[in-house]
């Protein structure tokens, strides 16, 4: 991780920690005055003072590695010991990199509505009672302000997933859409589960099409919807204005919420026989209906069965 990663995590993470904390704040203008508008004022409070040392740490690391200011020294150097610009290496973003923006832009949705990115103005906020009611409850809000703003460095711990990607193949112009749709799912989706299942479904082929054996089409795309599921799942990922199976930017995202809901359902079902990633990669593969009739993964009938499940404990043991 280079210097330059970490001053864009650490300005990430203060915009998120300030989203946060202004999102909670929003929320209190409408509350009985109580122990809980009590509790959402003093988060907030802490959010913007962690905000704040998120922003000292990056102007810390402006001192080292300058990105504004070419003449001082230009990207791509450091300022050494002598005082005179010293050249260091390039490198690609560190996916936690990514994934810190990722939590600013969920955090900022909460706030603003599902079209907001980090690089438009805030604007107005959404009405209180329309932000509790999407983030589950007044309890759930608490736990979305927390999720979100800690999402960035509690992901970034698992990055060894970086060097699995590498050494395993996952093209590089796909890493980015399943790390940023593991990070949005807020069930703890690890990203391997989704480049394994991917693996599984298309090999990363985004031109895939599952037949029957009459050659009829069944499932689309690198991520394997059939029309059914993609109707119900399917997002406009990159917000082009168009749902496209075929279009990963739009398939990874979708394959990534629908796990999620899957993983929440299959963590409120702690009897049936199974973890619940397990559940929620059987519910992906065959419906979770098949679930529900066996209280477990379902028996690996299939071809397409047998290969997710090689494929998902292959994955893991790297």
């Amino acid at each position: 991780m280079s210097g330059t990663d970490l001053q864009q995590i650490s300005r990430w993470n203060a915009m998120g920690r300030l989203l946060a904390g202004r999102t909670l704040l929003h929320v209190t203008a409408d509350m009985q005055e109580g122990a809980v508008r009590d509790g959402f004022k003093n988060a907030a409070a802490e959010l913007r003072a962690a905000s704040q040392a998120w922003r000292t740490a990056a102007q810390g690391w402006e001192a080292l590695v300058d990105t504004s200011h070419p003449k001082e020294p230009s990207r791509g150097e450091a300022q050494g010991l002598n005082g005179k610009p010293v050249s260091i290496p390039t490198t690609d973003p560190h996916p936690a990199v990514a994934i810190a923006r990722t939590s600013v832009v969920r955090s900022g949705q909460l706030l603003f509505g599902p079209r907001w990115t980090p690089e438009q103005p805030p604007g107005a906020a959404r009405p209180a009672a329309d932000i509790v009611a999407d983030a589950g409850g007044e309890g759930g809000l608490a736990a979305s302000a927390y999720r979100l703003s800690a999402t960035g460095w509690q992901m970034a711990a698992a990055a060894p997933w970086v060097v699995r990607r590498a050494a395993a193949g996952v093209p590089a112009q796909y890493a980015d859409l399943i790390l940023e749709a593991a990070a949005a799912c807020d069930q703890g989706l690890p990203p391997s589960i989704l480049a394994a299942q991917i693996w599984a479904e298309s090999q990363f082929d985004p031109t895939a099409v599952s037949r029957d054996s009459a050659g009829n089409p069944i499932a689309s795309g690198i991520a394997q919807f059939i029309p059914e599921t993609w109707a119900r799942h399917g997002i406009d990922g990159d917000r082009d204005g168009d749902k496209d199976v075929w279009d990963p930017k739009d398939a990874i995202p979708s394959q990534g919420r629908m796990m999620c809901g899957l993983l929440r359902t299959a963590k409120a079902h702690p009897q049936y026989n199974g973890s619940p990633i397990e559940l929620a990669l059987a519910g992906y593969n065959a419906g979770w209906g098949r679930v529900d009739q066996f209280k477990a993964c379902h028996p690996s009938g299939s071809r397409r069965d047998r290969r997710t499940s090689t494929s998902r404990r292959s994955w893991l043991s790297r």
